[in-house]
């Protein structure tokens, strides 16, 4: 089955089956515009430091093998506002501590691209991402950022 996601987290992703662990309410409501993942580098590892910025930007950076990904970026959405100013990244910590989490991501799709004739199907095209960080230390989970991008 085909995953819809950003193709910059193509290859970095792993259906959720249920929002039990990140504790995400309406997970049996998402419709089929609403694409939850969890993060998995390409060695496996689920856990990450997490890296954010006022843009919003949130990248990912395996706690294993080093390797970055980045989860949310306005500048890969066709129909995100872009800022040209750069925003230096900041490791996040939660406020129990937690330097290391394991990764939910939510993307979600807008409806038109069934209702406009000019309007086609955009796998970068998304209107609106929320990032849940799961604290490995304290076994509790956070939202990172939900930001819509039109």
């Amino acid at each position: 089955m085909e995953r819809i996601c950003p193709k910059h987290v193509e290859g970095f992703i792993e259906t959720i089956d249920n929002g039990d662990k990140y504790k995400i309410d309406d997970f049996n409501e998402f419709d089929k515009y609403t694409f939850p993942y969890e993060i998995k580098c390409s060695c496996t590892n689920k856990i990450f430091k997490i890296y954010i910025d006022e843009h919003p930007s949130v990248v990912a950076e395996c706690s294993r093998c080093g390797k970055k990904i980045i989860v949310y970026d306005l500048k890969y959405y066709p129909a995100a506002t872009k800022i040209k100013k750069e925003f230096p990244l900041k490791e996040y910590v939660s406020r129990n501590g937690d330097e290391l989490f394991n990764i939910c991501v939510v993307y979600e799709y807008s409806d038109e691209f069934e209702y406009e004739d000019d309007v086609e199907f955009d796998k970068n095209d998304i209107s609106w991402c929320t990032v849940y960080g799961y604290g490995i230390k304290s076994k509790k989970v956070f939202e990172i950022i939900s930001d819509e991008t039109t």
